[in-house]
């Protein structure tokens, strides 16, 4: 029985029968352009939104109101917070309420600005993409499952929007959503100019949701698990897909950390960690109570958007 290979052949004759370079090659160049792309995107996302939310906070020290960093994010030079929070309450005007408590005078503006943003979120989604209403992933697995791996351009772009809008003003939400869909609805984008297959196309939308939360979180390994284990709801994964998503993910982070390598998503104190048996074990049994603290919250936000906002009789964007 003959070999499998002919020794006569040259090395590249044999690497090009044992990886397709117009499958396989072609989608590793798409995956690592897909990561760069997404990584400057979100680190333009990333300084826009510090922009917008540094504008937004110039209102309340000028009526006497010292808010907290607005970012969660630490700065190296020493590990130490870009603006000291020791004592974010204070301010120039004081009022007591119920003798301990201390609000400034214009307290009101802490929950008007983000109610604000939230209203102008309402009306600039409601006003061109009522699709857009909603978690951002819920696109992205609809894409993959029913759209042949295809995003609509007016829905991401308005979500980012929208996500600078309430995350500027101060509003309750994170970047997972809008980042994540933006990230693919650019690979999206470019799977459909290349005239991929609807196998290829799907790929490559999970792996630019993949790049730009790998960016925008600064977890490679993170950001490429958690596109692939979103699309079910069971604990299923897209196995075919973890290798893309992961490449794109490390590129993305890395392009990321080359505009912003300033920063770092969090500090943690040196006292923070596993010393001993009995930490392991606490952090074991630490697992379920936050596993049953998301369920309640996530639960209690559904409960009241149905029972209690969509039942009444005002406009949507309000």
């Amino acid at each position: 029985m003959e070999g499998k290979y002919n020794h006569g052949q040259s090395f590249s004759e044999r690497l090009q029968q044992r990886f397709d370079w117009q499958t396989s090659g072609r989608m590793l160049v798409y995956c690592i352009a897909v990561g760069c792309i997404t990584g400057i995107l979100t680190a333009g996302i990333y300084t826009g939104l510090q922009y917008v939310r540094a504008s937004v906070h110039t209102v309340y020290p000028a009526v006497g109101i010292k808010m907290p960093a607005a970012d969660d994010y630490i700065s190296q030079n020493g590990g130490t917070p870009a603006v000291s929070v020791q004592n974010p309450w204070q301010r120039t005007e004081r009022q007591d309420v119920f003798g301990s408590l201390v609000l400034p005078r214009y307290w009101i503006l802490i929950p008007l600005i983000p109610a604000l943003g939230g209203l102008l979120c309402g009306f600039l989604i409601w006003s061109f993409a009522p699709a857009a209403a909603g978690e951002g992933t819920d696109h992205i697995i609809q894409a993959y499952h029913f759209r042949n791996g295809l995003l609509r351009s007016r829905v991401p772009v308005t979500k980012t929007l929208a996500g600078f809008l309430t995350l500027g003003s101060g509003g309750s939400a994170g970047w997972e959503g809008p980042v994540t869909l933006f990230g693919a609805w650019i690979s999206s984008s470019i799977s459909y100019g290349a005239q991929l297959s609807v196998a290829n196309r799907r790929t490559l939308l999970l792996a630019g949701a993949a790049g730009a939360v790998g960016g925008i979180f600064q977890i490679p390994a993170g950001g490429a698990f958690y596109v692939v284990e979103m699309l079910y709801a069971s604990t299923a994964l897209e196995l075919s897909a973890i290798l893309p998503c992961l490449l794109s993910s490390i590129v993305g982070y890395a392009t990321f950390r080359y505009v912003h390598g300033e920063i770092r998503p969090i500090d943690l104190p040196q006292t923070v960690g596993i010393h001993s048996p009995m930490d392991s074990l606490m952090f074991l049994l630490f697992v379920p109570l936050i596993a049953a603290a998301g369920w309640l919250f996530v639960r209690f936000v559904m409960e009241l958007r149905n029972r209690v906002f969509r039942r009444m009789q005002i406009p949507d964007f309000f």
